[in-house]
C-alpha cells in the first residue's frame, strides 16, 4: 500500500469519525435534556391530576347552581 493508499485510508477514517459524531451528537443532546427534565421536574405530593383553575366553580352551590360540572373538550364555551 503506497502513500496514496495510506492517505486515502486516513481520509476515510476521519470522514467516518466526523460523520458518526454528527449523527450521535443530537441524540446525546436529547438524552441529556431528557435526563435533566426527569431530575428537575417537580415531584407531586400525592395528587396526580392538575390543580383546578383559579376561577373554577367549586360545586353545585356556586353561581351556576344545578348545572352539571364542566369538563372535557370545549368546557369553557357555553
Amino acid at each position: 500500500m503506497g502513500a496514496a493508499g495510506v492517505g486515502l485510508l486516513v481520509t476515510l477514517v476521519i470522514f467516518v469519525a466526523v460523520f458518526v459524531t454528527f449523527l450521535l451528537a443530537p441524540l446525546l443532546a436529547l438524552l441529556l435534556g431528557y435526563l435533566g427534565y426527569v431530575v428537575m421536574r417537580p415531584r407531586s405530593s400525592g395528587s396526580s391530576g392538575p390543580a383546578p383553575a383559579a376561577g373554577a366553580a367549586a360545586g353545585p352551590d356556586a353561581a351556576g347552581a344545578g348545572d352539571p360540572p364542566v369538563h372535557g373538550f370545549g368546557a369553557g364555551a357555553r
